[in-house]
């Protein structure tokens, strides 16, 4: 995958999934734990997961998966992506989350692309009908770390919070590469699971 700068794959994997009513992480999609199946959409990238150290993942990490604990447990993701961030130290991180399983890998280097086409900006998000999503992103991790860390330290807990300024990405530039747009199917509660893209 080449796109630029150095890069990883971010997968924040914390949360209480408490709308699913059970841990969603182990919730198996076409056989396999959720979080397993959106690590394997990842194939041949460099992930890093980030944890709430307090209720860790109970399925089998690949023995590649380096995992990076929440420095603020329990505060939601935007706190998971500090320390994320925190950890890493490649120019560019790529952040998706445990609950995307059906993440299109063309469409994360189409974010990065656009990142690093536009050097005014620090963050690159898709958008769909509703407007710019949270997730997946591509971020400039110095710059964000920054100001994620702000936005923390003054009560903000949101991923969205960091949309504002992005490069967004819209739909007809995307959906060519995900027909399906599986990229932005999250599964938050057991009806999320009725329809595979």
């Amino acid at each position: 995958m080449t796109v630029g700068d150095p890069f990883s794959v971010l997968v924040l994997a914390g949360g209480a999934s408490r709308r699913m009513g059970t841990d969603k992480r182990a919730v198996p999609i076409e056989g396999t734990p959720m979080l397993l199946r959106t690590i394997e959409r990842l194939a041949g990238l460099p992930v890093m997961l980030a944890i709430d150290p307090r209720d860790p993942p109970n399925v089998p990490l690949p023995a590649h998966v380096r995992v990076i604990p929440d420095s603020r447990p329990g505060e939601g993701p935007l706190a998971a992506l500090e320390a994320g961030l925190a950890a890493l130290t490649v120019p560019t991180v790529l952040v998706v989350a445990a609950d995307m399983p059906w993440v299109e890998p063309s469409v994360l280097r189409l974010l990065a692309r656009r990142l690093a086409s536009h050097a005014e900006v620090d963050v690159a998000c898709l958008a769909d009908s509703a407007g710019p999503r949270p997730l997946p992103l591509a971020v400039r991790r110095a710059a964000t770390l920054a100001h994620l860390t702000s936005l923390l330290d003054t009560g903000e807990r949101r991923l969205r919070a960091l949309l504002p300024g992005a490069a967004v990405i819209p739909p007809d530039e995307w959906r060519p590469l995900d027909p399906r747009q599986g990229t932005l199917r999250d599964v938050d509660v057991p009806a999320d699971l009725a329809t595979v893209p």
